[in-house]
């Protein structure tokens, strides 16, 4: 009996470190986005911002623990700061364009976190997992130098022209697929995005005036797929924000406190749709 204590601690031991799985993933990549942020009067448009063709390279790293099928991803990214796009800033009135400008963007920062839980089923070859989470990201562009065309005059501009700052809420309630065919695992990985919250702060400092923006229960979703040889694997997706209207406010530059802002007989509207492709290493 006392020989056979140390062997039966062993057995259970092997078996809890066989229920036990923990990876980490680490991966570099591109992001590439394109966001649109409209400013409604009385229902109609009388100014919009598009920033385009806006390409981040990012790093993402992905802690993914499953105990007898219960599971636990956490994951943090952050992009790389660089010059990438560029913006369109135009104003309307009466259904026509007015006023114009160009310029460069510079993506100051963008950082994102995320947690997420769930059930792992196996059927033979198959998984399938879903689960619930939550992200939380932040993102600053500037947007420098460029051209105007106004009704009276038009000609380059010089220097931070406007910045643009970003937190975005991110509920997630999703599913993961995978199937495993000899040396290869194929994975599929969707979410749908309820209840998303988005405060934007715009500030225009020609103009010397800053807006604040919030739109709630917004709706998106993402759709991940890739593929995994051993300790290799690659993998793409998409995330598209809905269109949808918001509060706006707006006050001097300078104060950075939303509940200092005065409201104005204006709203806002606001979308977003991004790009990802990257490859990586599994520790």
């Amino acid at each position: 009996f006392f020989i056979l204590l140390p062997f039966a601690s062993s057995v259970n031991a092997e078996e809890e470190e066989r229920d036990f799985k923990r990876e980490l993933f680490t991966s570099i990549g591109a992001k590439a986005e394109k966001m649109t942020e409209k400013v409604y009067s009385n229902g109609n448009m009388i100014s919009e911002l598009v920033w385009a063709d806006t390409v981040d390279a990012v790093f993402d790293v992905s802690l993914d623990l499953n105990f007898c099928g219960v599971f636990a991803d956490l994951a943090f990214s952050a992009g790389v700061p660089l010059k990438s796009g560029t913006l369109e800033d135009s104003d309307f009135s009466g259904g026509s364009r007015t006023h114009f400008s160009e310029h460069s963007i510079v993506i100051d920062r963008n950082f994102a976190v995320s947690a997420r839980c769930g059930y792992e089923f196996q059927f033979w070859k198959i998984s399938l997992a879903p689960f619930i989470g939550f992200e939380y990201r932040t993102t600053k562009f500037s947007a420098r130098d460029g051209q105007f065309e106004y009704p009276d005059e038009s000609g380059d501009l010089c220097g931070i022209v406007l910045d643009y700052e970003q937190e975005f809420f991110v509920p997630q309630l999703g599913v993961k697929f995978s199937l495993t065919q000899n040396d290869w695992r194929f994975l599929v990985d969707f979410a749908f995005h309820p209840f998303v919250r988005i405060n934007t702060t715009d500030s225009h400092f020609l103009r010397d005036r800053q807006f604040y923006d919030t739109f709630t229960n917004c709706l998106a979703y993402s759709l991940d797929i890739g593929a995994r040889h051993g300790k290799l694997f690659a993998k793409g997706g998409i995330r598209m924000i809905f269109e949808k209207e918001g509060a706006a406010s707006v006050c001097g530059i300078g104060k950075s406190d939303g509940t200092f802002f005065e409201t104005q007989p204006i709203s806002s509207g606001f979308k977003d749709i991004y790009y990802t492709g990257s490859i990586g290493w599994i520790f």
